[in-house]
């Protein structure tokens, strides 16, 4: 059985912890096809009042790592987690990823 099928079973059948142990072991076993299982992990883990969980599945995806809405929505499940500190480091990461992006301006390259 598929692991999404199969997640989607624990949950219905409230086993939500095992679901989103099957989707974290998934996600490092076939790390290309992890984005897709640790969105469904976050999901899972959010709806399951596990705010971690979620938290640390959004904060692997690196693809959306520094999205606003990303960043906003890790910050949100940390504070809720009682990760007050782990909050402010993820904001602090994000403004200082935003700080040193580099732009290509007429042939030269400055930090903004």
């Amino acid at each position: 059985m598929p692991t999404l099928l199969q997640a989607a079973v624990l949950v219905r059948e409230n086993k939500a912890a095992k679901a989103e142990e099957l989707l974290g072991q998934c996600a490092e076993k076939f790390p290309e096809k992890s984005k897709l299982v640790l969105l469904a992990r976050a999901q899972i883990a959010a709806s399951a009042s596990h705010p971690q969980v979620a938290a640390e599945s959004l904060s692997q995806i690196t693809d959306i790592q520094h999205f606003p809405a990303t960043v906003a929505t890790i910050v949100a499940l940390k504070e809720r987690a009682g990760d007050n500190d782990g909050a402010a480091a993820v904001l602090d990461s994000a403004i200082n990823c935003g700080m040193v992006k580099k732009k290509r301006l007429h042939g030269y390259t400055r930090r903004l």
